[in-house]
C-alpha cells in the first residue's frame, strides 16, 4: 500500500474517524485555497501579509550579519505569496541567500519555482517536495550557513497540542544557536470573526474536494451530496474543527485497501483543525520547546502574530 492508502485505512478505522490534513492537497485544492486567501472574511492571509510587509527590514536586520550566506527555508510554502515579500526585499538589499521552499504539494512547488524564476532570475531556489523533517535533514547535510525558517499561514495551529510541542522540540534539535524561526500564530479574538472566516461556501468547497481526492486516489465513486461540510469553533479551547458529516447511513467498499467504510447517519469525519492562540500560550510554547522569543510582530488590529524565535541554548 502507498503511504496515502495506509494513512486512510488507519484514520478511517479509528474510533473517531479522521483524514490527515497533509493528504488533502491536489491541484484543485491548491487553487481553492488560493481563492480562499482572497476572501474578505478570511482575514488570516491578509493580516500576515500586513505584518511581513511592515517589518521586512526588521526581519532582515534580525539575521546574523556575520554569516556570508543564509538559507531561507519556507515550511509549507504554498503559493509563496508572503515569503515573496521577503525575497523581493532581501534581493533589493543584495542579501546572499538560497530559498528552499518545502511543501507536500509538488504542484504548488512547480508553480512557485516557475513564478519566482520569472520574477527574480538571479534567485537561488531549490524546492523540496517532502516531509518537513526529512527536508530539514537533507538541508543540514547539503547547505551551509545560517537557517531562517519561516512557518507562515498559521500552519502550526493545524497540529494537535501534544504534536505542536513535539514539532518544535524536533526543530530545536536540527537547528544551531544562530538559526531563527518565524512562526505565524492566529490569535484569540471575537468568536464571530473566526466563525465567519471558516463558514463560507469556498471553505466548504475545500472540504468537499477531499471527497474528490478519495475518489481519484482510491478509485471510488462517493457522492459528495451525501455529506455536509461543517466547521465549528470552540472559544474555550480556541480550536476550529473542520468536519465532513455523513447525511445518510453508508457502507462504502474501498477495494484498494480491502476495507468497508461504515458510516452512521450524521457521523463525523474530522479533516483538520486550526488552533487560535493567546500571547501567553505562545510564550509557554517557546519556553517548553527550548526557544526564546526574540520579537513578536502584530498587525494593527492584533488579529495575528509573527513571532521570531531563537534557540535558548545548546
Amino acid at each position: 500500500m502507498t503511504d496515502f492508502e495506509k494513512s486512510i485505512k488507519y484514520s478511517l478505522t479509528s474510533k473517531n474517524k479522521f483524514i490527515d490534513h497533509k493528504f488533502t492537497y491536489d491541484k484543485t485544492g491548491d487553487k481553492l485555497y488560493e481563492e480562499l486567501m482572497q476572501n474578505d472574511k478570511y482575514y488570516l492571509a491578509k493580516k500576515e501579509i500586513e505584518i511581513i510587509a511592515n517589518n521586512k527590514e526588521l526581519i532582515l536586520n534580525s539575521i546574523n550579519k556575520n554569516q556570508e550566506n543564509f538559507n531561507l527555508i519556507d515550511l509549507g510554502s504554498g503559493s509563496g505569496e508572503k515569503t515573496e515579500i521577503l525575497i523581493n526585499y532581501f534581493l533589493s538589499k543584495n542579501a546572499n541567500f538560497t530559498y528552499l521552499p518545502v511543501d507536500f504539494s509538488k504542484n504548488s512547488l512547480d508553480k512557485l519555482k516557475k513564478k519566482l524564476m520569472g520574477n527574480y532570475p538571479k534567485l537561488q531556489i531549490n524546492p523540496i517536495n517532502d516531509d518537513y523533517f526529512k527536508a530539514l535533514s537533507l538541508i543540514n547535510k547539503k547547505y551551509k550557513g545560517q537557517k531562517i525558517i519561516v512557518f507562515f499561514g498559521g500552519n502550526i495551529g493545524n497540529l494537535k497540542n501534544e504534536n505542536r510541542i513535539t514539532f518544535f522540540k524536533k526543530l530545536n534539535n536540527v537547528l544551531n544557536i544562530n538559526d531563527l524561526i518565524i512562526n505565524g500564530f492566529d490569535l484569540i479574538k471575537n468568536p464571530k470573526i473566526i466563525v465567519n472566516a471558516y463558514n463560507s461556501n469556498l471553505f466548504s468547497k475545500c472540504q468537499a474536494n477531499i471527497i474528490d481526492i478519495l475518489n481519484k486516489k482510491l478509485e471510488l465513486n462517493i457522492n459528495k451530496d451525501n455529506f455536509e461540510y461543517f466547521s465549528s469553533y470552540n472559544p474555550i479551547s480556541g480550536m476550529v474543527d473542520f468536519n465532513i458529516i455523513s447525511k445518510i447511513k453508508q457502507n462504502i467498499y474501498i477495494k484498494k485497501i480491502d476495507f468497508i467504510l461504515k458510516l452512521r447517519q450524521w457521523e463525523v469525519i474530522n479533516c483538520g483543525h486550526s488552533k487560535k492562540f493567546t500571547m501567553q500560550v505562545i510564550e509557554e510554547l517557546a519556553n517548553i520547546s527550548g526557544f526564546k522569543i526574540k520579537e513578536t510582530l502584530l498587525d494593527k488590529e492584533k488579529y495575528y502574530a509573527n513571532s521570531i524565535w531563537q534557540i535558548e541554548k545548546k
